[in-house]
């Protein structure tokens, strides 16, 4: 069964993704990862929400956001 994803689950989870490689690039600190933690709880959040509302499986939506995500070209749509 395909995945149906949306642009706004996919940015949730590059901000994330981004954000997470700032938190890192430097030396540890609460204030500097607090961007990484809240984007990723938003990502979360959202991704749940999104599957809840399309009857779509958590999991399988999750795993087909990070790949979409992670690639530079368009979400891919199945899992």
């Amino acid at each position: 069964m395909a995945i149906e994803l949306n642009d706004e689950l996919v940015g949730l989870r590059r901000g994330a993704l981004e954000a997470q490689a700032l938190a890192t690039a430097g030396e540890y600190s609460a204030e500097a990862w607090r961007p990484w933690l809240e984007a990723a709880q938003a990502a979360e959040a959202a991704i749940t929400a999104y599957a809840k509302e399309t009857g779509q499986n958590r999991l399988e939506v999750s795993m087909a956001v990070n790949r979409a995500a992670a690639s530079s070209g368009e979400p891919a749509p199945t899992a």
